[in-house]
Order: C-alpha cells, then structure tokens, then sequence
C-alpha cells in the first residue's frame, strides 16, 4: 500500500521540485486536500456501530461511543431492543431539544440532536437500549511518513492531483498547471464515484416486489 511518504516523493518528482517547494508545503496541500474530501461518503469511510444508553445521561461522548469525535454525518440512527429495531431516532438541531427539554423528560429516545462534539438524545432514556448509527467517519490522520490509509491507496490519485493543484496555485502561482491537476483531480474523483456506485445495490422499481408473483414460462414448463 502506498504510503504517506511515498505521495510526498512522487508529488515532488512529478513537479520536478528544485527546492522551491518544501515538504511542509507539500504535506499541507495534502492535508488540504484530505479535508476537502473527507465529508463525502465513500466505501472506505461509511462505518456502522452500537452503543448501549445510560438510565438518566442525555449527552454521550468518546467515552461511551470511541467514533463520536471522528462521526462527519450520520446517515441514520436506529434504537434496538433485543436485536430488533423498535424505532428510529431522527436528527434534529440542538435548539429543537433545548426548547422542550428541562431536564425532565424521559422515555425512550426518539430524537437526537449533535453539540459540543457529544451526541444528545431526547427523551432522556430511562434504562439500557442499544443505539446502531450509521456514520461517515474520518480515517485516521496521517502523520509519520510511514502512514497509510485509503487516502493513499483507494484515493491516491484523487489527493495527489488536488496536492499539486494546491501547490502550483498557492506556492508556485502557475495557474496552467494547476488547471491541469484540478482536470486530472476530477478524472480520478469520478472514477471512485464511480467505483462507489457500482458498490451499491441496483435501486430500481420492481411491480411484483416484495410479492414475487409466479409467472408463466414455456421453458419451465408452467
């Protein structure tokens, strides 16, 4: 697997780097260049996970859930109880919550809201449920120059040609090979769109769904 130090040294051979650039400079862009992406949903970043709620504690930090700092977005967010979904929990702002809740209310919980880093829920639950979030996650950063992750793997070309785009405008201002990266930047974006679809399930309307009726076919004889 490529590695951080690796997508240093190929970004500066590739912009033939005499010393002009240095490598803070270049891991900055590629730090950047991470952040620009790292909100969008792909198949490396999507995670599912559980954590059990607390009799009378409305907010939940890292140390009931360890992802809680890192969640970007939550797709959906379910409570369960012996296994089995009983009910959603649906996303609110912080506001909603604070103007209903005083401390009081209690129940299974129904809502949540995201504050301070911590996830709140409302009502405040009044015994043990298990919660199953389904989140996009930040990977864990890079860092030494032995690091790697899907940034410099599944995404290597994607993040070293948004690299170079930021480099080439903000250090080296030359505006034609930027636009030259950010054309490349978007090839390899689309290609992992692309990979990403088709890592999904077909989604199209079937008229016999979910009944699957019988139907008659000279080749089964029926």
């Amino acid at each position: 697997m490529p590695t951080y130090g690796d997508m240093q040294a190929r970004i500066a051979d590739e912009l033939a780097n005499d010393g002009a650039i240095t490598v803070a400079q270049i891991k900055n862009a590629i730090q950047t260049a991470i952040r620009d992406y790292q909100g969008e949903g792909f198949w490396f970043n999507e995670k599912i996970g559980t954590f059990p709620t607390v009799a009378g504690q409305e907010f939940y930090t890292s140390a009931d859930f360890a992802d809680i700092p890192s969640i970007i977005s939550i797709a959906a967010m379910r409570r369960l109880g012996n296994g089995e979904v009983i009910g959603p929990i649906e996303g609110v702002s912080n506001k909603m919550i604070e103007d209903v809740q005083d401390g009081t209310v209690t129940g299974d919980p129904r809502l949540y809201s995201r504050f301070e880093n911590k996830i709140r829920l409302y009502p405040i639950p009044v015994g043990v449920l298990t919660v199953r979030i389904s989140y996009i996650a930040t990977l864990a950063s890079l860092s030494a120059d032995g690091d790697s992750n899907a940034w410099t793997d599944d995404c290597e070309e994607m993040i070293r040609q948004a690299a170079k785009k930021r480099i080439c405008l903000d250090v080296l201002q030359n505006d034609e090979g930027a636009a030259r990266c950010a054309a490349m930047e978007k090839a390899a974006y689309d290609g992992i769109r692309k990979e990403n679809r088709l890592r999904q399930p077909q989604q199209y309307l079937r008229a016999d769904y979910p009944f699957f009726a019988n139907r008659f076919g000279f080749l089964r004889g029926v």
